[in-house]
């Protein structure tokens, strides 16, 4: 009697807790929709209004862009660089190294001040919650959770707008993007990752025509550690998987 309830009981869980799956796998979709729904209207406005932009051309020069996306990422970036008074080639070259113009780009778990909750960094500038909301507060946005953190329209807004609040703390270009990507107490503390910065640094000088061969071979040179050490850690992995499936079998054979 006892086990038939505790079954019924696991049962109800285990519907509730798919049903409830379903519903955010739902609502997930209506929000996709929404957001693709605004960016197809975004388009429309944008090809009425502006012509080819050189931001545009860049864009699709540069990073290999198709058209839709370098119009509207150039739109937001041209827009929010002239309202917060900043180089279009810093929030293009940020953009670049934060979500690689990706509107749905989605960072693994990280945790950031002591109080702060694992969370993850969301859109075109790759912006977590917590900052989100507290910008979107400050400049009076609407607020309505991962739907305004994963409007590419919003995103950049509050992205672009946390970084001019960084360039008044650290007016120095490479403090100002180390601070953005790694928080400011990291740059108080000198305690910075200088990966985004390199990158960011040689992205923004190739939108300013500027050669670094220097830069460049850096670049090249990190990007091919980061591809062996993803290559090492698959490796790792199917080596521990297969220690483990041989082990199983050892097991049975005993």
């Amino acid at each position: 009697m006892k086990l038939r309830l505790k079954l019924i009981i696991f049962s109800s869980v285990l519907l509730l807790v798919t049903f409830h799956f379903f519903l955010f796998q739902i609502k997930s979709k209506q929000n996709q929709e929404t957001i693709n729904s605004k960016l197809d209207s975004l388009m429309l406005v944008f090809a009425i209004k502006y012509p080819e932009t050189r931001i545009e051309k860049l864009l699709i020069d540069s990073f290999y862009l198709d058209e839709e996306r370098a119009k509207i990422c150039a739109i937001l970036i041209e827009t929010n660089a002239k309202r917060w008074n900043i180089e279009w080639q810093k929030i293009a070259a940020l953009m670049r190294v934060e979500s690689n113009f990706d509107y749905y780009a989605k960072s693994q778990l990280t945790k950031g001040s002591k109080n702060e909750l694992m969370q993850r960094a969301y859109g075109l500038m790759q912006t977590k919650p917590t900052t989100a909301k507290a910008c979107a507060d400050e400049l009076d946005i609407p607020w309505n959770g991962l739907e305004t953190v994963t409007n590419p329209i919003d995103n950049t807004t509050l992205g672009t707008y946390y970084y001019a609040k960084m360039c008044l703390i650290f007016p120095d270009f490479r403090k100002s993007v180390n601070a953005y990507n790694s928080g400011p107490q990291a740059v108080y503390n000198k305690s910075e990752s200088l990966n985004n910065w390199y990158r960011v640094s040689y992205h923004y000088k190739r939108l300013k025509g500027q050669s670094d061969p220097k830069l460049a071979e850096l670049i090249k040179k990190m990007d091919e550690e980061y591809i062996k050490s993803k290559a090492d850690s698959v490796a790792a992995d199917s080596l521990g998987i297969a220690d483990s499936n041989l082990n199983k079998r050892h097991k049975k054979r005993r």
